[in-house]
């Protein structure tokens, strides 16, 4: 069963209204979107790195979520002994390499000597493989880098997901709702669905069981400076309901503690995989 923990007031609602407001003002918005009308901008980007330099709050924001104070907070939200990850190391900062690399890899290849472009290439690829080296070879030893990967979203009529856990890499989850969206007069979802298995003996359940086989445990509805938390594991399951009739957008941010490189050991003897896309951060 998924283990979970609804905190409401995380951060004052007079806080998150300014956060929103210094998301609109900004002018480097993300702009991709996906999951059926979701935008996202990871905290890895370089517009994110423009944001904390925009705006005092969202750097402080952003000091909160990286800090050791919140990775303990989430240890005893969710009376998690801080043994069982003994192991991990939750403060990798080898996104500020990916965020370093997305800002100036773009550069030398504008230039027209082939030998510039290729020795930049030769050595993005070596320091981004560095960092999953070193993280192979922790693993080797039993120890683990993570970090705190994270986005910043936004998601309108249309966005929804389907229920699902996690992808392996992932070990703690968090949601942060930083508004109340404006409802039309027949407006209808956008609430985090938590879902318990039907069968609750079944060691080995899929990432993404059908709707017929979970039971809603409950409907956590979009609150302005409500955090949701939960661990990672086998049954973590959970859904968006597909959001229709707003008038405006839900903005929050999602993100999690991620292993580098690995498996969270909740999946180790897993015959299912489900990766993390890696590809979104770089």
């Amino acid at each position: 069963m998924i283990n979970y923990k609804v905190i409401d007031g995380f951060i004052d609602e007079s806080v998150a209204d300014h956060l929103v407001r210094e998301l609109h003002d900004f002018s480097d918005k993300p702009e991709t979107r996906f999951q059926g009308g979701r935008r996202i901008m990871p905290n890895t980007a370089e517009n994110f790195r423009n944001l904390l330099k925009y705006s005092e709050a969202w750097r402080d924001l952003d000091n909160r979520l990286t800090s050791s104070q919140f990775v303990q907070n989430v240890f005893e939200e969710l009376n998690v002994d801080s043994q069982k990850y003994r192991r991990v190391n939750f403060f990798s900062r080898c996104g500020k390499t990916f965020e370093a690399l997305t800002r100036y890899a773009s550069r030398p290849l504008r230039n027209n000597n082939p030998a510039i472009v290729f020795l930049w290439s030769v050595y993005s690829v070596a320091v981004l493989s560095s960092s999953k080296i070193t993280a192979k070879i922790l693993s080797f030893f039993g120890m683990a880098l993570g970090e705190l990967l994270y986005d910043v979203s936004s998601a309108g009529n249309g966005y929804s997901r389907e229920i699902h856990r996690d992808s392996d890499a992932r070990v703690f989850v968090f949601l942060l709702y930083l508004n109340d969206p404006n409802v039309g007069k027949n407006a209808t979802g956008g609430e985090l669905l938590l879902h318990t298995h039907s069968d609750e003996y079944l060691i080995d359940p899929p990432p993404q069981p059908d709707p017929s086989e979970t039971t809603i445990l409950e409907e956590v509805a979009p609150k302005s400076g409500r955090l949701v938390v939960f661990e990672n594991n086998r049954k973590s399951y959970h859904s968006v309901r597909k959001m229709s009739g707003f008038k405006d957008e839900r903005f929050f941010c999602y993100g999690s503690f991620t292993l580098l490189s690995g498996r969270n050991a909740c999946f180790d003897k897993s015959k299912h995989y489900l990766r993390t896309d890696f590809k979104m951060y770089l």
